[in-house]
């Protein structure tokens, strides 16, 4: 998708109005007008100077837990004063629509190392001043998929934000212009809370929210190393295939056929020989396999025996699902591995 991420690129504002709390993600666009960027107790030239914590929500429109999170905390405990906060509201067009994004427009979380995006130049030109302790990026997972941490590095500081919300993390090296990757001198994470319109989202947001917004930091957290898996590859479904997944989609002349299995096995263990998917025509055709670095790995991973395509070796997923419009904007799941970090 080459077109624009939106217009106008970006709206500031320097307090957060109170009406906003009673809107739904589906009218802040009526209201805002767009991506919205607020300013929380940063009034004054000294406020902004001091560590604040940066959160987005709303990259993803359909992914609303994080803003239901948001106005739940700011209703019950008004405004965060403990330090600055500055609030990024993302895809309100698509929000409005209830998608993950709409089709004139890019993927907001793959825009951040385009200076060419008006949306991105303005976002990094209005926080350029700003010192932040954390920045945090709330989001949904479209499949079934336990709560866990996305982080960018292994740094002790990263590490430490990520086991405040969960102990579950996942170290994703591409792809390289998602938000996080925006802020190189604070720890940064995304946590994905789990799936759309589940309530426990919105409560694992609010508290995760309330302890970075609210509280005195405290001391790190424990993790313990096998809880940390590496992305070593991403499941790719060719362009213009016509594919379903399990009893998902339209059968008829389909390409290729996924097992509906993989989505319960999210983050647990799949056996070599497993398989993945059903095909009549050569995996190239239909299925690619890429490596942090854009590399092909597609026979590493995948062997094909006739019509069946299998794992060649153990391997664990994570984002699988069975929402043929999210495979074909994203990818149908990550290849992980477990590692340790000293």
């Amino acid at each position: 998708m080459n077109g624009p991420v939106d217009a106008p690129p970006l709206s500031v504002l320097d307090h957060f109005p109170a009406d906003l709390l009673d809107l739904d993600a589906t009218e802040l666009h009526a209201r805002l007008g767009g991506p919205t960027l607020i300013r929380i107790n940063a009034d004054t030239e000294a406020e902004r100077e001091r560590e604040g914590v940066f959160v987005s929500a709303l990259i993803h429109g359909n992914e609303t837990s994080g803003w239901d999170a948001i106005r739940r905390l700011f209703a019950s405990r008004s405004m965060p004063e403990y330090r600055p906060v500055i609030l990024f509201l993302g895809n309100l067009r698509a929000a409005e629509a209830g998608v993950r994004t709409l089709s004139d427009q890019s993927d907001f979380n793959r825009i951040w190392t385009n200076r060419d995006e008006p949306l991105v130049e303005a976002v990094l030109d209005e926080i350029a001043n700003d010192q932040f302790t954390a920045s945090v990026d709330l989001h949904n997972n479209t499949g079934k998929n336990p709560p866990f941490a996305v982080v960018t590095d292994t740094e002790p500081g990263t590490l430490d934000l990520a086991a405040q919300f969960d102990r579950r993390m996942v170290l994703v090296e591409s792809p390289a212009s998602v938000l996080t990757r925006v802020f190189t001198d604070c720890p940064a994470i995304a946590v994905e809370l789990g799936p759309v319109g589940d309530p426990a989202c919105v409560d694992r947001a609010e508290a995760l929210l309330a302890e970075l917004l609210f509280d005195p930091p405290t001391g790190p957290k424990t993790v313990h190393p096998n809880t940390i898996y590496r992305a070593i590859a991403r499941i790719f479904v060719a362009p213009g295939t016509h594919f379903t997944i399990g009893h998902i989609g339209d059968p008829t002349d389909a390409d290729v056929h996924f097992t509906g299995h993989v989505e319960e096995r999210n983050f647990h263990e799949l056996d070599a020989g497993f398989v993945l998917a059903n095909t009549t025509r050569p995996i190239r055709e239909v299925i690619r396999v890429e490596a942090s670095d854009g590399e092909d790995v597609t026979d590493r991973f995948l062997v094909q025996e006739g019509d069946a395509i299998k794992l060649r070796d153990r391997v664990i997923p994570a984002m699988s699902t069975t929402d043929i419009r999210g495979v074909e904007l994203d990818c149908f799941c990550y290849l992980m591995e477990t590692i340790d970090v000293d």
